[in-house]
């Protein structure tokens, strides 16, 4: 990711620290692996990886609440997965955009 790009999605990340924002961009823009990042700001490679699931989570706009699934399946089923990811994506954004509408 280039800076222009980070900084153009940085307004995602208000909610967060400066720190886990830093952590992220050395990630994100200068390349560092987690463990690179994790010795340069003194944490844990766990809690960069937290880090960088929360960033990533804020960055695509996805619920807390939700979990990322990777797993092989049969292209039917698979196909079948991903279109209900599809609604589910759709019926959050939905909500968003009512809640909006209501002035909520």
């Amino acid at each position: 990711m280039t800076q222009d790009e980070f900084d153009a999605i940085k307004v995602k990340l208000s909610q967060f620290s400066l720190r886990t924002v830093d952590i992220a961009e050395a990630v994100l823009v200068e390349g560092l692996t987690q463990s690179e990042a994790a010795i340069k700001y003194q944490a844990s490679r766990q809690s960069v990886c937290g880090i960088m699931k929360r960033v990533a989570s804020a960055i695509e706009d996805v619920p807390n609440s939700w979990k990322k699934v990777e797993v092989w399946l049969p292209a039917a089923l698979a196909e079948h997965v991903l279109a209900l990811a599809d609604e589910a994506k759709r019926l959050h954004w939905q909500a968003k955009m009512d809640a909006v509408a209501s002035g909520n």
